[in-house]
């Protein structure tokens, strides 16, 4: 009755002010509690700690959702339909969530992470141990020394194969050549590239008295037995992302300021590698601050490295110079970077070995920061068992702790039973002409497996 004689205005500011009350309330609630408002099917969903979780890796669960929904390929007026109504009123409130929840962009929505956010992953470490690090020497030594005994048997080999940790050792071993022999060749070889039509381009920048006086110091400990390492001598190029003194830090542009990077000490990866008496022959190519993954960087600094196999097409990116340096023979072993497969694509489309490791398990010091929270760097080389020997090498320790890394195992894998999953509809999404080309053009004995295994399934079902 009180209530009604009130006047309107004043009721409707008493329950604008009630309602202000509660949501400051739940507000309050939400803040103290840590939790996002649940929404979705996920909603209220509180996540394990990444540390009990790796803490019983047999115990996950994986579970895989396929959404089958196919988005449309729009392109012209199309697009820009679609783009101006995602932009109103109506697209934002309709069309955007519906989009984000057919691509499973919701998954997450409503769930509680105990986790802080971080830019930076933390990958688990470990004490470094004595017992350790010998068991990988160990197996290194081991493998290094089968594989070097099996080419002194053979007489070096006939067949074609990239040169090896194992090739040089023997060679230094038998005193059929000299680091400083090496280095030479290595040298007139990446200038005589450089001078083809068109250039190969795998090493922008190299010292000849540095290299050469690396060289030198390697050969007189290989002469007086007191070699530094399983790689002494062994040359290794370094893409140009990493600091090396004495070269300019470019990562494959002409506009890095020498005066903002004149501070950035030598890499670390760099510094270990020389340390343990590799010829450091030059800074490798890369597609400009890594940007891309064809390898191209049509700057004149650095000109596009070429496939080694054929200069018509592109080596892949970014680190390209590494993985072209590689498999044109240069060195067995060069370092790279991959943030979206920098390492891996090269590697593949020039036929090395590359890997990624995990973030951060490597010294960052010395290292351009482009891409830190994702980038990675890593080596690219001949042979998994040359991977696995730079991975030694340049395997992070610092504050007493380091990511662990075993190689227990490694050499005494067998293949038998292995299944290899072939996504053949993938070519369907390939440019047609170039996938027919490139079916025509694979090894005869290789289309006799794929159809062996595939009885059904014809190159014109998904190349036509």
């Amino acid at each position: 009755m009180a209530l009604s004689r009130l006047p309107p205005s004043l009721v409707a500011s008493g329950v604008a002010a009630v309602a202000a009350a509660v949501g400051v309330v739940l507000l309050f609630r939400h803040w103290l509690g840590r939790r996002p408002f649940s929404r979705g099917s996920c909603g209220g969903e509180v996540r394990k700690p990444i540390g009990d979780v790796l803490a019983c890796p047999d115990a996950i669960e994986y579970t895989a959702s396929q959404h089958r929904h196919v988005p449309p390929k729009v392109m012209g007026s199309g697009l820009r339909l679609r783009v101006w109504l995602a932009l109103t009123r109506f697209g934002r409130l309709f069309l955007i969530p519906h989009a984000r929840r057919e691509i499973g962009m919701d998954a997450l929505e409503g769930v509680y992470l105990p986790e802080k956010p971080t830019l930076y992953p933390t990958p688990p470490t470990a004490p470094p141990t004595e017992d350790h690090a010998h068991s990988n020497s160990e197996v290194l030594q081991v493998l290094l020394d089968k594989e070097v005994g099996s080419k002194v048997k053979e007489g070096g080999g006939a067949d074609f194969h990239f040169p090896t940790v194992a090739d040089y050792i023997r060679a230094y071993r038998l005193k059929e050549t000299t680091p400083t022999q090496v280095a030479e060749a290595v040298l007139a070889a990446i200038a005589h590239s450089d001078q083809a039509t068109p250039p190969l381009r795998a090493i922008i920048d190299t010292c000849r008295p540095v290299v050469l006086a690396m060289a030198e110091a390697s050969t007189l400990r290989w002469k007086e037995g007191k070699t530094l390492s399983i790689i002494d001598g062994v040359p290794v190029a370094i893409k140009s992302e990493l600091r090396v003194e004495p070269y300019e830090l470019l990562s494959g542009s002409m506009f890095v300021s020498q005066h903002l990077v004149h501070g950035l000490p030598e890499s670390v990866i760099a510094r270990k590698l020389r340390d343990a008496g590799a010829v450091l022959v030059g800074v490798a190519n890369m597609q400009e601050f890594g940007m891309g993954t064809t390898g191209s960087n049509p700057n004149p600094r650095h000109l596009t490295p070429r496939n080694p196999y054929d200069p018509r097409f592109y080596p892949g990116g970014s680190s390209s110079g590494s993985a072209v340096s590689v498999a044109a023979g240069f060195c067995p072993i060069a370092i790279g970077s991959d943030g979206g497969g920098s390492i891996r694509i090269p590697a593949a489309t020039c036929g090395v070995v590359g890997l990624k490791p995990t973030n951060h398990s490597l010294d960052t010091t010395g290292i351009l920061p482009v891409t830190y929270s994702v980038s990675a760097s890593g080596p690219l080389a001949s042979s998994v068992l040359d991977t696995a020997i730079a991975m030694a090498i340049i395997s992070k320790e610092t504050d007493g702790k380091k990511v662990p890394l075993s190689l227990k195992g490694l050499g005494t894998m067998r293949l038998d039973g292995l299944k290899v999953g072939i996504y053949h509809e993938f070519f369907g999404d390939a440019e047609r002409l170039s996938a027919r080309r490139r079916w025509g053009s694979c090894n005869p004995l290789a289309r006799s497996w794929w159809i062996s295994r595939f009885p059904n399934w014809s190159p014109s079902e998904s190349l036509t």
